[in-house]
């Protein structure tokens, strides 16, 4: 919960000052579609939440976009605890064969739900 004056969950404070539009616009733009749950998940989680997802959920193309992902702002030890779930998370030993089983049977699905939207279907 923040601590002002009146308290709000941290996902509230966060969906608040990620969807406010001041008006010099908007310092990042989010894509709630990309959110592990949907445009309806979470947009903050605690900290050991993100590192069950990055060990247990996470797809290999979010693993590849956390390899350049870095904090922002907030605090030091907050900051080197992402640093170190992501380093962690990165340097995990991976079955590569599976990996490209999934990548690819990912793509395809990908792809039929494309074209089946532009076919009409």
């Amino acid at each position: 919960m923040t601590d002002g004056e009146r308290s709000l969950t941290h996902q509230a404070f966060f969906t608040h000052v990620l969807s406010t539009q001041p008006a010099a616009g908007r310092v990042y733009e989010i894509d709630m579609r990309l959110l592990p749950s949907g445009p309806a998940g979470m947009m903050a989680s605690h900290i050991d939440a993100f590192d069950r997802y990055q060990q247990e959920q996470a797809w290999t193309w979010e693993h590849q976009a956390l390899a350049r992902a870095r904090p922002v702002s907030g605090a030091a030890e907050l900051g080197q605890r992402f640093k170190d779930i992501r380093r962690e998370t990165l340097a995990r030993s991976r079955d590569i064969q599976a990996q490209r089983k999934k990548c690819l049977t990912y793509m395809r699905a990908r792809m039929r739900l494309v074209k089946d939207k532009t076919d009409g279907n």
